[in-house]
């Protein structure tokens, strides 16, 4: 089966700290990044994606005493959170010490690598 390198070539990437205050360290195609509030930013491109079927996939990290299991999922699956400019993304992790501490928390991470794939 032959790969389409073109579209299996990334198209934007982003990676910094994004704890409060962003320092980028290397972007490719990411003209800006908004922080929204905690764990909450939007990322715009320089070049859009033709369609808003575009993939993404993000790692990050946080310092803190207990081992954080960091989720980055899209703001919600309207069309205010995903277009073919900009994307808005949330970073959140999950406490499972107990049942009563289940649940998603919004976090600024101190490492972050956000990957982008598509058509433009």
């Amino acid at each position: 089966m032959a790969v389409d390198m073109i579209k299996g070539t990334a198209k934007a990437r982003w990676n910094g700290f994004a704890n409060g205050t962003f320092a980028q360290h290397e972007q490719y195609n990411i003209s800006g990044v908004t922080d929204n509030g905690v764990g909450d930013h939007t990322f715009t491109f320089d070049t859009d994606f033709s369609t808003v079927n575009y993939s993404v996939f993000g790692t990050g990290g946080h310092t803190h005493n207990s081992p954080l299991g960091i989720t980055i999922q899209q703001y919600d699956t309207d069309s205010v959170a995903r277009s073919t400019g900009n994307i808005r993304l949330w970073m959140t992790y999950d406490y499972h010490w107990s049942a009563s501490e289940l649940g998603a928390t919004k976090v600024d991470c101190d490492e972050l690598d956000v990957i982008f794939f598509g058509d433009q």
